[in-house]
């Protein structure tokens, strides 16, 4: 195994010892979850921070899984729910689902992409958004996880991961989900149709609890 797969096997590893411990997050109550409040702890990035807010809508809102009602700087926003940094690090956030609330720090995004990513740079764009609808899965309560193509032995980004499949995950996705780094177009900036029926499930049944 050349050391790039021994690394990204690695990573797998350490994506699922996270997404185990994440996948029974708690549900945001209906009230907030419909009416969230969000900040970003880093100044400047007008036009990166747009394209966030209109994918996050896009994706979110305009299906009601959840609503952002108001945008700000977390300065003037103590009171917000979900606190957005910009650093040029891998994005991530504090936790899953309600464990975010007012969380300094709580998400992690990168919209310059010098030293992380960096085949993002000649597609700013693509990657923030995608990324962004990816994290947000995690607000929504979504584990990271890797599912193979086909059952029992598959191979991710040339990496034999059939074992690695996250079988403990409360809420288990599909091999076509923003959530599955096994799929080419997590990053696409849409959710899948599979994603969509998931977390209308999810938000149903916290809806009656």
């Amino acid at each position: 195994m050349s050391k790039i797969h021994c690394l990204f096997a690695c990573l797998l590893g350490l994506i699922l010892s996270l997404s185990s411990s994440r996948a029974a997050a708690a549900p945001w109550p209906v009230d907030v979850r419909m009416g969230l409040k969000v900040c970003w702890a880093t100044p400047e990035f007008t036009e990166e921070k747009q394209w966030v807010m209109d994918a996050i809508a896009r994706e979110y809102g305009s299906r009601e899984l959840l609503r952002v009602v108001s945008w700000g700087d977390c300065e003037s926003m103590p009171e917000a729910n979900l606190r957005i940094t910009i650093a040029d690090q891998s994005a991530h956030t504090k936790g899953v689902g309600v464990a975010l609330n007012q969380i300094d720090h709580g998400i992690v995004l990168n919209f310059t992409f010098k030293n992380w990513s960096r085949s993002c740079k000649a597609k700013r764009r693509e990657c923030i958004e995608g990324i962004s609808v990816h994290e947000f899965g995690h607000v929504m309560g979504l584990a990271d996880t890797v599912v193979p193509d086909t059952e029992g032995v598959a191979t991710c980004d040339g990496i034999q991961i059939a074992e690695h499949a996250d079988t403990s995950a409360v809420v288990p996705t599909s091999f076509d989900s923003v959530m599955n780094y096994c799929n080419p177009e997590w990053r696409s900036g849409r959710l899948a149709m599979s994603d969509v029926a998931l977390l209308a499930r999810l938000v149903s049944t916290s809806s009656v609890q």
